[in-house]
């Protein structure tokens, strides 16, 4: 069963009083969530999804009264999916703005340099579109969580499907040259190789992130002739594989295993591939 509006209200609520938990705030003052979200770039369409729901959020939780009495007010700020940009507009909400909270990115290189931020000044940061595990694993720190699964979950879900496809013997990826992506493939190709040995792995093919001339990776991919691609693609460039792989005849040739978010499908419409794609969710977006 899915869950109410209020009732994901009723749990933000409960995550930020958390959060606030031993920390100097403004009596009476507003909760100040930090939104430093990658508005334009890659990230866009994500980001632009995560800002209208905190807006809702911020919204629920306001009408039924605040946080322990006190409103709401999110600050909005674009990192332009950079991450210098996020370190520094993450710096400028906590120490000129006073934030209590940080949130909104989505690019899990910027959240990197966010998080690093949030450890060195102390103030909380919690992602709920960004999940390399690295924030959590190796470049942990007290004050950063995660709400999602992370991307070695993730991508060892890929691989558990890939897996149980017998046929599917030669694997291709084909990722973002971000952070996201290679952490993506790494961890994708070390559990399919525990899982099935007999698998042979051509070398990862990387675009920029963002790209949208998909062509000469789509042909270099192809020509490695494999059963299956794990591509670690998202917003522009996935919509691109899908839009201009059919004329290199992709979907005939090989199957397609992505990250499949609400922003692809509304872009893709009716000429979404029909077959040979499968898409990872986190959540039954489409049901929402």
């Amino acid at each position: 069963m899915l869950a109410s509006t209020k009732g994901r209200a009723a749990v933000v609520t409960l995550a930020l009083s958390a959060a606030l938990a031993g920390q100097a705030v403004a009596e009476g003052g507003p909760v100040k969530v930090g939104f430093a979200a990658d508005l334009t770039g890659a990230c866009a369409a994500l980001a632009e999804d995560g800002l209208n729901g905190a807006k809702i959020a911020a919204a629920e939780i306001n009408a039924a009264g605040g946080i322990l009495g006190r409103p709401v007010e999110l600050i909005v700020r674009d990192t332009q999916t950079k991450p210098d940009e996020g370190a520094k507009v993450a710096r400028e909400l906590i120490s000129d703005e006073k934030i209590d909270v940080l949130t909104g990115v989505c690019s899990s290189a910027v959240m990197l340099a966010e998080s690093a931020v949030s450890g060195e000044l102390k103030v909380p940061f919690y992602a709920a579109i960004g999940s390399t595990q690295r924030a959590n694993i190796e470049l942990y720190q007290p004050y950063f969580w995660q709400v999602q699964a992370n991307a070695t979950m993730e991508a060892y879900a890929a691989a558990e499907y890939v897996a149980k496809k017998p046929e599917w013997k030669k694997i291709s990826a084909l990722g973002s040259d971000h952070e996201w992506g290679h952490t993506s493939v790494a961890a994708f190709t070390e559990r399919l190789k525990a899982l099935r040995p007999d698998v042979v792995f051509a070398d990862p093919i990387y675009a920029k992130v963002g790209e949208t001339a998909m062509a000469p990776y789509i042909t270099a991919t192809l020509a490695q002739e494999p059963d299956a691609v794990f591509a670690p693609l998202f917003g522009p460039s996935l919509g691109a594989v899908l839009k201009q792989g059919p004329g290199f005849g992709f979907f005939q040739r090989t199957n397609l295993v992505t990250l499949m978010t609400v922003d692809t499908l509304q872009s893709q419409g009716a000429a979404m591939p029909a077959d040979h794609v499968y898409g990872i969710s986190r959540a039954p977006f489409f049901a929402l």
